[in-house]
């Protein structure tokens, strides 16, 4: 005989533990279904910890609609190589107001 309980619909409660908000699945779900143009970039830094780039890990549907160029032109690049332009504008010139925790 089982001692596991179980909340009102019948799953365990250690199920209910879960956070959905930590799923790879629903975050992939809400790239792929939105409208907006999203890429998501990772801080690429230097020997001292300073952001010195952003590497593209993935980019959605509407991002590949908008410019028209596969996801292969953009995944695993850096944005200085996607975007030149955001060094020469001074994008990155001026401070980050905080401090980026690093995973």
């Amino acid at each position: 005989m089982s001692s596991e309980s179980r909340d009102a619909t019948g799953r365990p409660e250690a199920l209910d533990k879960e956070n959905p908000l930590d799923s790879q699945a629903l975050l992939s779900g809400i790239l792929q279904a939105s409208l907006s143009a999203l890429m998501v970039f990772q801080s690429v830094r230097d020997a001292a910890g300073t952001i010195v780039d952003f590497r593209c890990l993935l980019v959605n549907p509407a991002a590949l609609r908008f410019s028209g160029l596969p996801a292969s032109d953009y995944v695993g690049d850096c944005l200085s190589e996607i975007h030149p332009r955001s060094w020469q504008i001074g994008l990155f010139a001026r401070p980050l107001p905080m401090e980026i925790p690093r995973p």
